[in-house]
């Protein structure tokens, strides 16, 4: 498992200079070195874009020991994901979003999308907990945790909750933690 100094080493985000990025092609080829079973899609919506809140939040999972499938989950599958905001805030963001009218929220490029698409633009990503050592399953939603994707799951289950006309399912990345050691190899598909 990496520690968390050896982990900062691979922050895209430019300490020195606010608002300074690499690259993503200089990003995924550092965490790539660490990390390969890692698609590319899912290292660019989650630690490129999102890198603080990957490293502070996850980084005690062990990614070295994630793998990485392709699924796709009914609507009352994704009605009843968790994630680190309590069901409260995950619905009161989702509510904003059907609001649009009064919010002035009604030409946000990611309402817009899933509303022509009946879908989200990429996947989100869930760790299936039961897949996880019991000593890291303490603070996770079970069967299933949203690692990313807060904002799409969020305007989807506000969706799925009024009733709106949706796609029966959405592709999603389900992360399973691979018992008994873990994979180098890359399952980018």
């Amino acid at each position: 498992m990496v520690d968390l100094i050896e982990f900062q080493k691979i922050n895209p985000n430019d300490p020195n200079v606010p608002f300074k990025k690499d690259s993503f092609e200089i990003f995924k080829e550092r965490f790539n070195e660490y990390f390969p079973s890692f698609p590319d899609d899912v290292i660019k919506e989650w630690p490129y874009r999102h890198f603080d809140d990957f490293c502070n939040r996850y980084w005690h999972l062990d990614f070295q020991c994630f793998l990485f499938k392709k699924m796709f989950f009914d609507n009352t599958i994704i009605a009843s994901l968790k994630t680190k905001l309590s069901d409260t805030e995950l619905k009161n963001y989702g509510n904003n979003y059907l609001n649009r009218e009064e919010l002035k929220l009604q030409n946000t490029w990611l309402f817009n999308y899933m509303s022509d698409h009946l879908t989200w633009p990429q996947p989100i990503i869930v760790l299936e907990t039961n897949t996880c050592p019991l000593e890291k399953q303490a603070k996770l939603h079970k069967p299933y945790h949203l690692l990313e994707g807060h904002m799409r799951l969020a305007i989807m289950q506000a969706k799925i909750r009024s009733e709106e006309h949706i796609c029966p399912e959405h592709e999603v990345w389900c992360v399973e933690m691979k018992a008994g050691g873990c994979n180098k190899g890359n399952n980018n598909d």
